[in-house]
């Protein structure tokens, strides 16, 4: 009680008084690719999410009318367009002032409110059995910056220039002009030069890497050369590696002592 007491004796938000209306955002997503970003002093007044809206509520109406019978997700789908509904007018047009008060409406502005309807727009993008968009398979990984993964260890044989290396990795090679992803793990007397190491990989003692991309998980055995050197009788070549580039797709193996030649694509 005396918490919502001093809350509502503030100026902000306890005084405000919003009847809604006006928000020119809800279709920001389109246009927004298209325009550099501007510096704003507010970033989350310039934020903008890929809702698709309003055709995830015409969908769900639609879903809704085709699974009649089975009532397929009703119980998550009925109230989400309603709700859509009821942000969409307090967005646009607004409510007068005492509904406004009644729904509590009034402690939020439309431009607010329109991140609300966004996330339950993704929400309703997302319904199905099983659903398009599995978010928790590690297949449709997206790659940020804090793996959450133990800070990176650098050995006393390793050197490291012109170079990024992430959380996680154990070092004990020489790195130059790379990037290295989280949890890899370089052997002594290894060398990377002009690569891109993805999360995960493990790469033995006495390897040499240039200009090659190492998929996530792979191995790379003691001893192995990815392109090092140069040769007509290349079983991995592979046309998508122009200008010498190798690319070792996740989960691949290469043997130690291996020589992957430059041009080559070698998969799991």
């Amino acid at each position: 009680g005396d918490t919502i007491s001093a809350i509502m004796n503030t100026d902000y938000p306890g005084e405000r008084r919003e009847v809604g209306g006006g928000a020119t955002i809800l279709y920001a997503y389109f246009y927004n690719l298209f325009f550099a970003y501007k510096y704003c002093p507010n970033p989350c007044e310039a934020s903008s999410m890929l809702s698709f809206y309003p055709l995830p509520i015409l969908l769900s109406m639609v879903y809704l009318i085709l699974n009649r019978k089975e009532k397929k997700h009703w119980k998550f789908l009925l109230p989400a367009i309603f709700v859509s509904i009821f942000l969409t007018i307090w967005c646009k047009w607004g409510f007068p002032e005492i509904l406004a008060k009644c729904t509590l409406m009034s402690m939020t502005t439309a431009m607010r409110a329109t991140i609300a309807l966004g996330t339950l727009q993704i929400y309703m993008d997302l319904v199905d059995e099983p659903p398009k968009f599995a978010l928790n398979d590690r297949r449709w990984s997206i790659y940020s910056r804090n793996m959450a993964l133990a800070p990176h260890y650098v050995g006393i044989n390793a050197k490291i220039t012109n170079s990024t290396v992430t959380e996680g990795c154990y070092i004990d090679g020489t790195i130059d002009h790379s990037v290295i992803f989280g949890g890899v793990e370089l052997g002594e007397g290894s060398t990377i030069k002009d690569s891109v190491i993805m999360p995960g990989a493990k790469i033995g003692k006495n390897v040499t890497i240039e200009k090659s991309v190492i998929g996530t998980d792979a191995v790379i055995g003691d001893g192995a050369k990815i392109g090092v050197n140069s040769s007509d009788d290349n079983k991995y070549a592979s046309k998508l590696c122009t200008h010498d580039l190798v690319l070792v797709e996740g989960g691949a193996e290469v043997k130690p002592d291996e020589d992957i030649y430059k041009g080559s694509m070698v998969e799991a």
